[in-house]
């Protein structure tokens, strides 16, 4: 009798340990990353902001500072310590839009290393330093609009200086052609056919990097070109202001400068990023704070 009450003991105990230990397994913590499947793109260079890939198709050109630059324009020999020359800057939109030093390494410009937030960007001495691309898909208002992001600092003074264009090279009509009025903080972008638009309230600060975003949106009873600095958005102002506006047949995009017109600026560009349409304000806003996050603008 006894011999039996020890087995049935001993075997309720063997029973409450095996379901102490299964009851430990079931609520024992996991180690799986929370979120994990659903976090968004992180400002890590390289890796694309939602809407730089969104809406599908209309990435035009996508240059970051801390990928694909290289020293010669043929794409070799790659640019990754402060000051080597930069005459090659690769496309991250997947489109091939690389953009090099027009015909020679005469006029290439200069990598800097951790320039701002730990991120790289390429600078333009305002004197002969230009990279352009031909060829580009024109920027249409027929098609809904564009939009552009840039991530720069302007470092002169000559209001009269351009650091990028976007023009028709193909025979058809439409340019933009910003100059930084620093003594304004103002921006003033010379269009086609004489025609302007400008910003009347002050938005952007000389040496320090900012985030500057166009939109162009166009459709039925909407023509609008609208100006943000750092996502405030400007007072714009001009003929241009609100109406159709187009880059229209094939486009050449120029940082730096505009090659030939003796309108180069000292500027330093951290990222360049060009859409065929006009992005909602929630895609522009995503981009935005993807860019702000990255390069520590306000």
């Amino acid at each position: 009798m006894r011999v039996r009450l020890l087995i049935a003991l001993l075997f309720v105990c063997f029973v409450a340990m095996l379901a102490s230990d299964v009851h430990a397994q079931i609520v024992r913590p996991v180690a799986t990353p929370r979120g994990a499947a659903t976090l968004r793109p992180t400002a890590t260079p390289g890796r694309i902001p939602v809407t730089v890939s969104a809406p599908a198709g209309t990435t035009k050109t996508w240059y970051d500072g801390n990928l694909g630059t290289f020293q010669l324009i043929n794409g070799t020999m790659a640019a990754v310590s402060d000051g080597d020359l930069v005459g090659y800057w690769a496309d991250q939109s997947g489109n091939g839009s690389h953009i090099v030093a027009p015909g020679n390494n005469t006029t290439r410009a200069t990598l800097q290393v951790d320039e701002q937030s730990s991120e790289n960007a390429i600078r333009f001495d305002g004197t002969n330093d230009v990279l352009t691309l031909a060829g580009i898909q024109p920027l249409s208002a027929a098609n809904g609009g564009w939009t552009i992001f840039a991530v720069m600092k302007v470092t002169d003074h000559q209001a009269s200086d351009i650091p990028w264009s976007v023009y028709s090279d193909g025979g058809g009509a439409g340019e933009l052609r910003p100059a930084f009025r620093t003594a304004e903080a103002d921006l003033s972008v010379d269009v086609s056919g004489g025609r302007s638009f400008n910003t009347t309230n002050g938005g952007f600060t000389y040496a320090t990097w900012f985030v500057l975003t166009l939109r162009h949106t166009s459709g039925t009873n909407v023509e609008a070109t609208q100006v943000w600095f750092d996502g405030d958005e400007e007072i714009v102002t001009g003929s241009s202001a609100n109406v159709a506006y187009s880059i229209d047949a094939t486009v050449t995009l120029s940082l730096g400068g505009v090659l030939g017109d003796a309108t180069y600026q000292q500027v330093d560009i951290g990222e360049f990023i060009t859409y065929a349409s006009a992005l909602s304000d929630a895609d522009r806003i995503d981009t935005l704070t993807y860019l702000q996050q990255k390069w520590g603008t306000p």
